[in-house]
């Protein structure tokens, strides 16, 4: 992506996106390498939806880990930047259809568990052994948590782990963030689906409706999708009821 400037929105400067988007790629019916096309069922025109969970490069590479520690916020920033959004949740299910969850990275140890068989465990100050310290935002966001072989895998460790339009590691390894939010006791809260690399029980259907659109974790990343001009990403962004 070129030439991208940051326009702010209300709410949050975080709706804006790039001003340039590479369109005659999109019009010509062809994604970036990157990313997979397939129809949208929320929009009803094609898509394209990165291949791979969101990481330090555009698009993400297979040798690379994707990025943990995500809020819905940082993802909206970080698609954003890339003259991307977030994926819906009803477009976010039709990318991950028929991931072939026993081939994918959801039987890990939990490693908040496997912090608290330590003798010592101590971040940014805090003693994560004391009480319920281990759970709280700090030290769930940790960065060791995702270190070691049987954590947080490269985006082509599981390689069998691919949907049937071809995106990898929709099931396990990070929680990905959705689009979708609501108001709730004041909050604005988020979701996020397909479970996590610790929790065997990750699915397509896993999802998770219970943390608001600024925590952030270990556990959590995104994907982003790439689907029309910068004047009707604005137009949809100013629709939002925030």
């Amino acid at each position: 992506m070129i030439g991208c400037r940051w326009v702010p929105l209300w709410w949050s400067f975080l709706f804006a996106s790039c001003l340039h988007v590479s369109r005659h790629r999109y019009a010509e019916g062809e994604c970036p390498q990157e990313m997979v096309r397939m129809r949208s069922p929320v929009r009803n025109r094609d898509v394209c939806v990165d291949k791979y969970e969101l990481s330090v490069s555009q698009g993400g590479l297979p040798e690379l880990r994707p990025l943990g520690h995500q809020s819905f916020l940082s993802c909206l920033e970080a698609c954003a930047r890339r003259g991307k959004r977030l994926l819906w949740n009803d477009e976010w299910l039709q990318a991950c259809e028929g991931t072939p969850r026993a081939r994918c990275n959801i039987y890990a140890h939990h490693p908040v568990l496997k912090k608290l068989s330590q003798p010592s465990w101590v971040y940014r100050g805090v003693d994560c052994l004391h009480g319920a310290n281990a759970w709280g935002k700090t030290c769930m966001n940790d960065p060791s948590l995702n270190q070691g072989a049987a954590a947080l895998a490269t985006n082509h460790k599981y390689s069998g782990c691919v949907s049937r339009i071809g995106v990898a590691n929709m099931v396990g390894n990070l929680g990905e963030w959705v689009m979708n939010v609501r108001w709730q006791r004041g909050k604005l809260m988020g979701r996020f689906n397909g479970g996590l690399y610790a929790q065997r029980k990750s699915s397509c259907s896993y999802t998770t409706v219970a943390h608001d659109t600024e925590y952030a974790d270990y556990s959590l990343g995104c994907r982003c999708a790439l689907d029309m001009p910068f004047e009707e990403r604005l137009q949809l962004a100013l629709s939002l009821p925030f």
